[in-house]
């Protein structure tokens, strides 16, 4: 399952967001890159062979993926790993 977790849902993003009081942002930019910091924490991998960065300019995506690690996703982490925990019940109920 974490072999192809490239994004964050839309409903589930806003929620997470709302939580804590931090702006969406547009549409598949800030969940793809939480994704890829969430995908890193679940695996241990590191985060430039996360599904979410497949095809992704490695420059260009440091430079994001950095921003956002020192701007939101300290505010967002706890939120994140309770989801990514959910996910991880979900796959094991599926096993």
């Amino acid at each position: 399952m974490l072999s192809t977790f490239s994004d964050i849902p839309t409903k589930i993003w806003s929620e997470i967001c709302c939580a804590a009081d931090i702006d969406v942002g547009q549409p598949g930019r800030r969940s793809r890159y939480a994704a890829v910091w969430l995908w890193k924490e679940l695996t241990g991998g590191d985060w430039r062979l996360a599904p979410g960065l497949a095809g992704e300019n490695t420059e260009s995506a440091r430079t994001v993926y950095s921003k956002l690690c020192k701007t939101i996703l300290p505010r967002l982490a706890s939120r994140l790993c309770m989801y990514g925990s959910t996910l991880l019940q979900e796959r094991d109920q599926l096993s």
